[in-house]
C-alpha cells in the first residue's frame, strides 16, 4: 500500500532541496563563525554554511530532517529536536549566529497556533548566543495594508483551489466574496495566505494548508525583539522572486476598482543582535 503522506512529505524535502536560492540574502548578516539552522529540514542551508566555512549546526523536529541529514554526511552536526526546547539541547552563549529560515511559522502552526511559541523560542534562542551574537528571521510577513483585493483566475480550474483552502485552512477563517464566476474579493492578508500556497500547487496542498505563513507584521515582529530585549539591525519586507511570475501567469490581481496592483509582500528579513 503507498503511504501518500509519506510521498507528499518527500515532494516537499525535495521543493526545499532547490530553494536555497532566496535564503542566500541571509549570510551576509551572519556574525561569527559558530552558527545554528534553526529548523534545519532538508539541510540544504547547513550544508551550504560548511561549504562556505561555518561551523554549522542544524536542528528539526522532523524524522525527514533526520533521514536528509544523514544522507549528506551530516549527523554529527544534527540535533533531532524541538526548536521549542532548543535551549536544553546546546550551552548558553554557544553559537554566533542562529538562523529562522521559514520556520517561525511553523512553530506556530504545528504547536495549536499561540503565537507566545513564537517568543519563547526566540527567547530561548537569545539565551544560546554570545553577546553580539545575531538572531536572523527570514519568514512570511502579514500586510501592513489590509485592503480589500480582487484575485480574477485566468483558468476556470483553479477557482477549487481557493474554495478549498478557505474551507480547510487551520489558521483563522479566510473570508471571500465571488464577484464573479471565477472572480473573488478577498482582504489583502487573506489573499496573501491563499496566494503564496496557491504557488506550491495541489502535490504540497494537503501540507501547505495546515500553515499560516503570515504570523506578524514586520513591526509587530520588531516590537517583539525589542520587547525581548534584542537590538534590531536589520528589517525589510519583500516579493520573493519567482512568485510574481508564477502568479501573474495564473491570476490577475486588482484593486477594488478593477486596476491591476502589486502582490503583497511575500517576506520579510529581520536580523536582532543580543
Amino acid at each position: 500500500m503507498i503511504n501518500l503522506c509519506h510521498l507528499q512529505n518527500e515532494e516537499y524535502m525535495n521543493q526545499m532541496n532547490s530553494s536555497l536560492g532566496d535564503k542566500e540574502r541571509m549570510l551576509q548578516w551572519i556574525n561569527g563563525d559558530k552558527v545554528l539552522d534553526a529548523g534545519c529540514g532538508s539541510g540544504v542551508l547547513t550544508e551550504a554554511l560548511c561549504s562556505r566555512g561555518y561551523k554549522a549546526n542544524g536542528i528539526d523536529l522532523s524524522l525527514l530532517s533526520y533521514k536528509e541529514m544523514r544522507k549528506r554526511g551530516l549527523l554529527d552536526k544534527f540535533i533531532h529536536g524541538n526548536l521549542l526546547d532548543m535551549s536544553i539541547y546546546f550551552d548558553e552563549c554557544q553559537f554566533d549566529t542562529i538562523i529562522f529560515s521559514s520556520v517561525l511559522h511553523e512553530v506556530y502552526s504545528y504547536n495549536g497556533f499561540k503565537k507566545n511559541d513564537i517568543m519563547m523560542t526566540l527567547r530561548n534562542a537569545l539565551k544560546i548566543i554570545k553577546s553580539g551574537g545575531r538572531i536572523i528571521i527570514r519568514d512570511g510577513v502579514k500586510c501592513s495594508d489590509n485592503k480589500n483585493r480582487i484575485i480574477r483566475f485566468k483558468d476556470k480550474n483553479d477557482a477549487l483551489f481557493l474554495t478549498e483552502y478557505c474551507r480547510r485552512f487551520k489558521g483563522r477563517e479566510i473570508m471571500y466574496r465571488q464577484v464573479d464566476k471565477y472572480v473573488f474579493s478577498m482582504k489583502a492578508n487573506d489573499a496573501m495566505e491563499f496566494l503564496y500556497t496557491f504557488t506550491w500547487g495541489w502535490d504540497s496542498f494537503d501540507r501547505e494548508v495546515q500553515e499560516q505563513y503570515g504570523v506578524f507584521s514586520l513591526e509587530d515582529y520588531k516590537n517583539l525583539a525589542v520587547m525581548l530585549g534584542a537590538k534590531v539591525v536589520h528589517a525589510e519586507e519583500y516579493l520573493q522572486l519567482g512568485y510574481k511570475e508564477n502568479l501573474l501567469e495564473k491570476i490577475d490581481y486588482l484593486n477594488e476598482d478593477g486596476h491591476h496592483v502589486n502582490l503583497p509582500n511575500s517576506n520579510m528579513l529581520l536580523v536582532l543582535e543580543k
